[in-house]
């Protein structure tokens, strides 16, 4: 009878250490220990993964860009202007890019210090020297690169956050993540501009 009672209770204490015992995450034979990656069930509940950010796609016409200029948040002029107040600099939260113009002028220009845009013949300077990494929107039309013998705008400028657009005169330019906006606002004439993105709005000038 007391040899029954032993097998029972060495039974019963079997069947709960079974029931009672889950395999931890790691178990399943995925060393992170990531449920969605094992083999089988695991006591871990995920969280549904988050929606990601809405793509941001270039404007398309010139209407367009002035359009997605103007529906950001405008940041008065008043920060940017340099000591004499004839000049309006900035850069983007990044760093990458640096642009300026001239409150009283047409024009815009910016510099892309680091860019994977496609290669362009060199120029010849009569004065300074050439470099492509510029980019610059006027009232005739746009062009890249640029002939100077000196910065043309304090660099690096006072930082323009993402979502904000400076409007000065004729000239405005929006900084974003995905990228920066710039236009002449009469003509429609300008850029979007990023390390990836190079796309112009007018025509050519030499």
């Amino acid at each position: 009878m007391r040899a029954r009672v032993g097998v029972l209770l060495a039974v019963t204490a079997m069947a709960l250490i079974g029931c009672g015992t889950k395999a931890s995450p790691s178990s399943s034979g995925d060393p992170t220990g990531d449920p969605s990656t094992s083999g089988g069930t695991s006591g871990v509940v995920t969280a549904p993964p988050t929606s990601e950010a809405p793509t941001v796609s270039v404007p398309t016409t010139s209407a367009d860009l002035i359009a997605y200029i103007q529906n950001g948040t405008e940041r008065s002029p008043d920060n940017y202007a340099d000591e004499y107040g004839g000049m309006v600099s900035f850069s983007t939260p990044s760093g990458n890019i640096s642009c300026g113009f001239a409150i009283t002028d047409t024009w815009v220009m910016c510099w892309v210090d680091k860019n994977s845009w496609p290669t362009i013949a060199a120029k010849t300077c009569e004065d300074g020297d050439w470099n492509a990494n510029w980019v610059t929107a006027a009232k005739g039309g746009v062009k890249r690169g640029a002939c100077l013998s000196e910065q043309p705008f304090p660099m690096p400028g006072e930082v323009l956050p993402y979502g904000s657009f400076l409007s000065i005169g004729q000239i405005a330019c929006r900084s974003e993540a995905t990228f920066l906006a710039c236009a002449n606002l009469p003509t429609g004439n300008g850029f979007v501009v990023s390390k990836a993105t190079l796309q112009t709005y007018g025509p050519a000038l030499p």
